[in-house]
């Protein structure tokens, strides 16, 4: 293989690999802020389950009917935003990107080669192991995140719906 074809093959993979661990990257941001969406979820829906919880607990047998549905409306709709937003701060398993402690050991295999013939094909599968490496970390973190974004989106549409249903309630409290 001639020189020009190997300093082409070279920079198209030094481009290729940049562009994942710049995806990479994003993917990690977005990550961190579909975490702190979750953890908010959490919060919010846990303030307002305690105290949907604490009017709940004042009820008597003569609380009306409509009164007692639409607070458990509130309670499950809460309850399930919580148990949404907590599965999307389950911890998931991804592959790390492929930084030293993944490629130090095949680097360290094609320098000890003699032959230069050798050492060629032996860096081109090294290079093109690295992509496979970055394809398959960045195409698992997208697919968590879109996991993780459509749990907070669902628990938060549950809060709305909770926070409906209570404004609901205690319009029907003031007014009747």
């Amino acid at each position: 293989m001639t020189s020009l074809v190997h300093d082409l093959k070279r920079q198209l993979f030094t481009e290729v690999e940049k562009d994942y661990r710049d995806e990479y990257r994003e993917l990690l941001d977005t990550w961190k802020q579909l975490e702190g969406k979750a953890q908010a979820s959490v919060g919010i829906a846990g303030l307002f389950l305690g105290g949907i919880l604490g009017l709940a607990s004042s009820f008597t047998p003569r609380t009306p009917c409509y009164e007692r549905v639409l607070i458990a409306i509130v309670a499950l709709a809460l309850t399930a935003a919580v148990v949404l937003a907590v599965f999307a701060l389950l911890i998931r398993l991804i592959p790390g990107a492929p930084l030293g402690s993944t490629m130090g050991q095949q680097a360290i295999d094609i320098i000890a080669i003699v032959t230069e013939s050798e050492v060629q094909e032996r860096k081109d599968a090294f290079l093109q192991s690295r992509l496979n490496l970055w394809r398959g970390t960045v195409v698992a973190l997208q697919t968590h995140n879109e996991r993780k974004a459509m749990l907070v989106a669902a628990g938060q549409s549950l809060t709305i719906v909770a926070v409906v249903s209570a404004g609901i309630l205690s319009m029907l409290l003031i007014f009747f």
